[in-house]
């Protein structure tokens, strides 16, 4: 029991004084662009348009950040993008600007996508971009919905148009339908006087 005693206090110091290893939130593995491409569901180049942060100070918190689509390099993606990713890195969340372009390495999680700070994602630089063309291929230009043309937009109102005089049209005609009843009610009931 004696010896036991005597070697408590050695571990205890041992304990107090050794170095701690520096604590590491997210820690990434040095992974090639071949890798980074595999992980991912969807690539996409596009531009951080918005973020969205719910606020307050929990640490598994996630922003949401708007990107418009220029290129799709794996999977599907509309023109306007939302990403999801944690809010900080230290909680393994991508570090982006808005106004920025960037290559996005994103995973589906459910109906959402999202990026996290090893995933891949970095701005868009031209090296990145043809590395990850030459395992994907060029990838596909998104093309943001455009606006309708000025015929298809003039015979789309003039369709409205046509709805709105057809309605007023028939109000119309019912209000003077029924003014005409009411007028000769009235005169029908003087005559009855008379």
């Amino acid at each position: 029991m004696r010896r036991l005693l005597a070697v408590v206090p050695l571990l205890l110091a041992l304990v107090l004084v050794a170095p701690a290893a520096p604590a590491q939130a997210c820690s990434c593995a040095r992974l090639g662009t071949a890798q980074k491409v595999a992980g991912a569901d969807v690539i996409v180049r596009g531009t951080i348009t918005d973020s969205v942060d719910p606020g307050g100070w929990n640490s598994g918190r996630l922003l949401t950040y708007d990107v418009a689509v220029a290129q799709v390099y794996k999977g599907t993606a509309t023109a306007t993008a939302s990403v999801r990713s944690p809010a900080d890195g230290g909680s393994c969340g991508i570090e982006v600007r808005q106004g920025t372009e960037y290559l996005l390495f994103a995973r589906r999680v459910g109906s959402e996508l999202r990026a996290e700070l090893c995933g891949g994602t970095a701005p868009a630089s031209s090296t990145l971009v043809a590395d990850v063309e030459r395992i994907t291929g060029p990838g596909t230009p998104q093309r943001v919905n455009a606006s309708p043309t000025p015929a298809s937009s003039a015979s789309e109102r003039s369709s409205a148009t046509l709805a709105v005089d057809l309605g007023l049209g028939g109000a119309l005609l019912a209000t003077a339908g029924g003014v005409l009843w009411w007028r000769r009610r009235r005169v029908a009931a003087a005559a009855r006087q008379a």
